[in-house]
């Protein structure tokens, strides 16, 4: 989940709370029931990086067992993969299923730094680790330097959860991924909308990768009642998210 939009926010309380808050312990399990997950979320997460959104969890439900990535994936994506990456991920829910779950030989965990949201993401792995599964969490900013994530290798799978409501930074966003990628990767992205602008202004980011060379291989719509992480809200269709994947083709 993407945060620093909305630097005017006043942050006069910055400080209070956090260590208390982040040293809640929270659970998300599966509908199968196969999968139990620990995490821990941060007060001063700027945005929405505070909680844990319905593609952060439907994604998870795919990651889960065999017979979900295959509806995710194809038969063709076989598991563990060299490396997985998520893009802005807050509560990192996906990253840590993916750990849990042995998915990938290395998991980096990356969001934008903040100290409160970092403490409850290590603590979250620490709760969360499979023997033969490398976790690495790391700061990054969407169109920033991709030096520091592939270091080691580019990635085979990448996610984002509920990052591209934000229009203006679409681009950013694009162009950390097609850099981190390897050739023919994955990219599983999630996304609910939340009226903040014209649909089609979100939509227009798929547009954008396809002339980047993402094809378009599978796509989801999973119906809720409301965002659980936002029931608040008056949006029609609020919690109703849209899962694409993507292939890197060129």
């Amino acid at each position: 989940t993407m945060r620093n939009l909305y630097p005017d926010s006043d942050d006069s309380d910055e400080g209070e709370g956090e260590d208390d808050d982040v040293n809640l312990t929270h659970s998300w399990t599966s509908q199968s029931q196969q999968c139990v997950v620990e995490y821990h979320l941060s007060c001063m997460a700027r945005g929405h990086g505070d909680v844990v959104w319905n593609s952060s969890s439907d994604i998870s439900e795919f990651l889960v067992n065999e017979e979900g990535r295959a509806r995710l994936f194809g038969e063709a994506v076989k598991f563990p993969l060299n490396r997985v990456l998520e893009f802005g991920a807050g509560a990192a829910l996906p990253s840590l299923v993916c750990a849990k779950r042995g998915l990938g030989k290395v998991v980096t965990i990356t969001d934008q730094f903040e100290d409160g949201v970092f403490k409850a993401i290590e603590m979250s792995v620490a709760k969360n680790t499979s023997p033969n599964t490398q976790v690495v969490v790391k700061a990054h900013s969407w169109g920033e330097s991709e030096a520091d994530l592939v270091q080691e290798g580019k990635y085979d799978l990448m996610i984002a959860s509920d990052c591209i409501y934000y229009p203006g930074a679409h681009q950013a966003l694009l162009t950390s991924a097609s850099k981190c990628v390897v050739a023919g990767g994955i990219w599983v992205i999630g996304f609910s909308l939340h009226g903040n602008c014209k649909e089609e202004e979100i939509l227009n980011f798929f547009a954008m990768a396809k002339a980047e060379g993402w094809a378009l291989e599978r796509e989801f719509k999973i119906e809720h009642d409301v965002q659980e992480a936002a029931t608040w809200s008056s949006v029609p269709k609020r919690g109703d998210v849209f899962i694409k994947v993507l292939a890197k083709k060129k």
